[in-house]
């Protein structure tokens, strides 16, 4: 499409840049001189005589004529140029106000006028919103260059994957959107160029020396009676892209009302966890693990409990994705971390606190000096902190992970691989990187008792630890049957209801008998009893 929304391109004016008057005084000009002319020519071909009898004043003129057509060709080819500049920059300014400086695609602007457009004249219309999925990871690891070559590259393979009439645009960010107008707006042709655009926006990126894979999730929103402005049509689509990125991304999804109601839901509890970092409601809660055969406390694993102050005391699942998805993850976790440490650093130097993190927080190149701030503004041992990393952290880019685990290890802190067998980390990837523990994923241990697969892999993972020479701790322990078959299996650990479920900084020291440093200034505590269940004192 040619020109700005409704394919109208930028104009110059006719009589805006004085190019009528230069015709004008051209045409006179050649007139008097055809006059004039006519008359001397032929009394300078016919003779001396003839040309006595021309006149002083027609020379004058004739000779005024050639000069002022000179004048005015000279002062057209100049208007010439003048004009194309002006059109070039009115080009440029079309551009800048239509079209994405780094892709090429339109832009938000464009997009917005195209749907107020198809609104205002009853047109049918629909838009599919876009969004990259682990694009900020690639930024983060490899800088904007490489980012704005893998937007380049994304922005080619939606324009091929796209019908030839739809009008593809990024919007900010990694964001991207696609525009479709006319009366053959169908489902099913809606659902084959999503699903083309969700297939080859799938496949890995090579730019610039890396390899990077990311993906999209596409919401689509189609125009009805009751979208009004070209914001409600976008706020449907991104509602529906959302939507898709919680069904596990790399997909695409219609709009439908339902998913507005739980959108708002959703903000509410995104504002309630922002309020919630900021007044100390989230808190550390502590899980002994034992050593399976003598039964000793060995340390604890840090769990975040959010004290809701309406809806009670709320577990992770109920919080950490959506604080994932919206990049409060790091500061909520850390949060949690340093209030865990203050209050664990007067225990007996033998226990190691375990701490969980999330991917994105893994990903973060400075995850090694956050986490160095917060020991030193602890004053925790770094030896006694041990980092339980998932095997998904591990897998996109072995070499950032290695650089990140060694710089931990530097610090002097542990590292356990967290749920594994849940992933795919291979036996190179395991011993290549230097872990200190692996950890079982609970759903295997509590389907022990079905034998099967779980058995073996249970059985599997222990031979490889002593292999490795890395201890084994698992988790989800709840009967003393699958206590005794871990300890015979030769794993060392183990945490699960068995033993006890998460408690709070008080109830450890009211049932283990230390001494435990009062919670932080601005955190909370839960009042509960302590839960049933054997504590071994360690």
């Amino acid at each position: 499409m040619v020109g700005g929304p409704g394919g109208i391109a930028p104009r110059v004016g006719l009589f805006s840049d004085g190019r009528w008057i230069t015709g004008t005084v051209a045409l006179f000009a050649i007139a008097v001189f055809t006059y004039t002319g006519s008359r001397i020519l032929p009394l300078i071909i016919a003779g001396n005589d003839a040309a006595s009898a021309i006149r002083p004043d027609d020379v004058t003129g004739f000779l005024l004529n050639i000069a002022l057509i000179v004048f005015s060709w000279k002062r057209s080819v100049a208007l010439k140029r003048a004009s194309a500049e002006r059109d070039a920059a009115l080009s440029k300014a079309h551009d800048l106000a239509y079209i994405d400086e780094v892709t090429g695609l339109f832009n938000r602007r464009y997009i917005r006028e195209r749907i107020a457009e198809c609104q205002a004249a009853g047109l049918p219309c629909a838009l599919f919103l876009l969004d990259l999925d682990r694009f900020k990871r690639v930024n983060d690891l490899y800088g904007h260059a490489v980012g704005d070559a893998v937007l380049t590259v994304a922005a080619k393979r939606l324009r091929n994957a796209c019908p030839p009439d739809a009008s593809c645009a990024r919007l900010g960010g990694d964001e991207f959107a696609v525009f479709f107008a006319g009366d053959d707006i169908a489902s099913k042709a809606l659902s084959n160029a999503a699903e083309e655009i969700v297939m080859t926006l799938h496949d890995p990126v090579s730019v610039k020396g890396i390899v990077a894979v990311i993906g999209g999730s596409i919401g689509i929103a189609i125009q009805s009676k009751n979208c009004k402005d070209p914001g409600e049509l976008l706020k449907r689509a991104d509602i529906a892209m959302y939507e898709g990125k919680r069904r596990g991304r790399n997909c695409f999804v219609f709009f439908d009302s339902d998913m507005e109601i739980e959108l708002v839901k959703r903000n509410e509890l995104e504002a309630d966890i922002r309020r919630g970092i900021r007044s100390g409601e989230f808190v550390p809660y502590f899980q002994p693990i034992l050593d399976l055969r003598s039964e000793e406390v060995v340390g604890f694993e840090v769990l975040a409990r959010w004290l809701h102050p309406d809806k009670g005391m709320l577990e992770p699942s109920e919080f950490i994705a959506i604080a994932e998805d919206t990049s409060m993850i790091s500061d909520l976790s850390l949060k949690v971390m340093q209030d865990a440490l203050e209050i664990t650093r007067d225990w007996p130097s033998s226990y190691k606190i375990a701490v969980n993190v999330s991917p994105m927080q893994f990903n973060d190149p400075m995850i090694a000096e956050r986490l160095l701030k917060v020991l030193t503004a602890t004053g925790f041992p770094p030896a006694r902190l041990e980092l339980e990393i998932s095997e998904k952290c591990l897998l996109t880019d072995l070499d950032a992970a290695m650089a990140t685990v060694t710089s931990l290890k530097n610090v002097g802190i542990g590292i356990a691989v967290d749920d594994f067998g849940k992933g795919y980390l291979s036996l190179t990837q395991l011993q290549a990187l230097p872990f200190d523990r692996i950890k079982i994923d609970h759903q295997f241990i509590l389907s022990l008792e079905e034998g099967g697969t779980s058995n073996a892999l249970v059985k599997a993972v222990a031979t490889l630890g002593k292999g490795l020479k890395l201890p084994i701790t698992v988790e989800g322990v709840e009967n003393a049957e699958i206590r005794n078959h871990l300890a015979d299996l030769g794993c060392e650990n183990a945490q699960g209801w068995l033993y006890s479920k998460a408690l709070t900084a008080n109830e450890v020291r009211i049932g283990f008998g230390f001494s435990a440093r009062k919670p932080p200034e601005g955190s909370k505590e839960s009042d509960v009893l302590p839960p049933e269940g054997r504590l071994a004192a360690g």
